[in-house]
């Protein structure tokens, strides 16, 4: 088996995995309430009012430290960093055992700085 085909093989069992969590790899929507360019103009507003936002782009890298995550999404205007917490989503595991990098992913939260 090539190298290809051993990503191809590891891409097709994360499918499966999403899909028999019940999972849509594929939605027609991804519900993104702002581009990341306008999240980044209006970054202190929105970290202030706590408003729920959603952003959606391609996976440019993942990082992990035990109970959270950092993920930098690009869509095509700016590249943001997302914090994830274990505590914080449906199914933590299932999102580190299946994202990687040039996936797209759809993040709902609200703005702030990390320490």
């Amino acid at each position: 088996m090539s190298g290809l085909d051993d990503i191809r093989a590891e891409r097709l069992k994360k499918l499966s995995a999403l899909q028999d969590a019940g999972v849509d790899p594929y939605p027609a929507e991804s519900g993104r309430t702002h581009e990341i360019d306008s999240v980044l103009e209006q970054f202190s507003d929105l970290e202030s009012s706590k408003e729920q936002i959603t952003i959606a782009g391609r996976v440019m890298s993942v990082r992990g430290q035990g109970g959270i995550m950092f993920v930098d999404l690009y869509d095509g205007t700016a590249k943001m960093q997302a914090l994830i917490k274990k505590d914080d989503v449906h199914d933590f595991d299932l999102f580190l055992q299946t994202v990687d990098a040039s996936d797209f992913v759809a993040v709902t939260g609200t703005a702030l700085t990390s320490k």
